[in-house]
């Protein structure tokens, strides 16, 4: 049916039926976007945590490189001091006992850096297993919410430019309306009403759920526009 030659009622009609269906389509693309982000957020927590293990996993690295040095600074002055102690060199024996007590202190040095470096090796080997672990579950998982994602992005896409349609529809039908009654819609909108056309069902608004008075549901029945005098909306006759 072309609208222009709509009656006001069947205006008011095809307009309540486009305002819920652009209501519905708002919803949509509401959830749509709202598990857009929740996916969005599991991708960011992911990389994070495989950036935490990487971050984990070179700190301990050079650490570990810290004690290596170490450990060899030490073995070298071991070394020294065995050499210098053996070399017959030392004569005295206040001397001699200050060496071995010298070579003594770096053999537990020794053994204490051996003991902590291999155990920061151990520690490292650890911390490569967990971060190829959640680099492998990085890799599985993107692949798989990237896919997600531009679904979802296609979805939000469509259902935007069905409601730009729906809109486009709704604009129509308002700008064929009669001044005094796109007044009335617009003033129930501005006044957050939802939603802005009822129908009435027996004498009672579906809106607000009260009876109207007779003379007002006369007025329905006989397809005119009027609005509830209880909560305002625009009543419409009940198919």
């Amino acid at each position: 049916m072309n609208k222009a030659n709509m009656n006001n009622v069947e205006k008011l009609s095809l307009l309540r039926k486009l305002d819920s269906s652009i209501k519905q389509v708002e919803k949509k693309i509401k959830r749509k976007d709202q598990e857009l982000k929740s996916l969005q957020q599991e991708l960011s927590n992911l990389k994070s945590q495989v950036e935490h293990k990487q971050k984990n996993l070179e700190k301990e690295k050079i650490e570990l490189h810290r004690w290596e040095l170490e450990l060899k600074e030490t073995e070298e002055k071991l070394k020294s001091t065995r050499e210098k102690l053996y070399s017959g060199e030392i004569t005295s024996a206040k001397e001699l006992t200050q060496w071995e007590k010298s070579m003594e202190k770096l053999e537990k040095q020794q053994s204490e850096l051996e003991e902590e470096t291999l155990q920061r090796m151990e520690k490292i080997e650890v911390l490569q297993k967990e971060f190829q672990k959640e680099k492998k579950l990085l890799s599985e998982k993107s692949s798989e919410i990237e896919a997600a994602l531009e679904k979802l992005e296609k979805e939000i896409a469509h259902l935007r430019s069905e409601e730009e349609s729906l809109s486009s529809e709704r604009q129509k039908i308002l700008d064929l309306l009669p001044k005094e009654i796109l007044s009335s819609y617009q003033e129930i909108i501005s006044s957050s009403v939802e939603p802005v056309i009822v129908e009435l069902n027996q004498g009672i608004c579906e809106g607000c759920n009260l009876q109207v008075p007779t003379i007002v549901a006369k007025q329905v029945r006989k397809k005119e526009i009027v609005r509830c005098p209880n909560c305002g909306r625009l009543l419409l006759p009940k198919p």
